[in-house]
């Protein structure tokens, strides 16, 4: 049974029908079509989460290290009373 959020089997039909493939894809035999497409979009999975992670890595501070700081900052500013 599905859960509330994941999509039903139709709506993935539906996602996978629009997702767009490069012509080499395309244009293999029917046979190996299927792990062409595949190996296609684990391609493009693994550049996605790369991406994400190097943008991860570029930004300077997390939104729970700054509640850290501000904490620490309220802390101590209590302190000094």
């Amino acid at each position: 049974m599905a859960k509330q959020d994941e999509p039903t089997p139709q709506e993935w039909r539906e996602i996978l029908g629009t997702f767009t493939y490069p012509d080499h894809v395309n244009e293999t035999p029917r046979r190996k079509r299927g792990g062409a497409r595949r190996a296609h979009r684990e391609a493009v999975r693994r550049n996605t989460t790369e991406w994400v992670r190097e943008q991860r890595r570029r930004e300077p501070l997390r939104p729970a290290g700054a509640a850290i700081i501000l904490a620490l900052i309220l802390a101590l500013g209590l302190g000094a009373r």
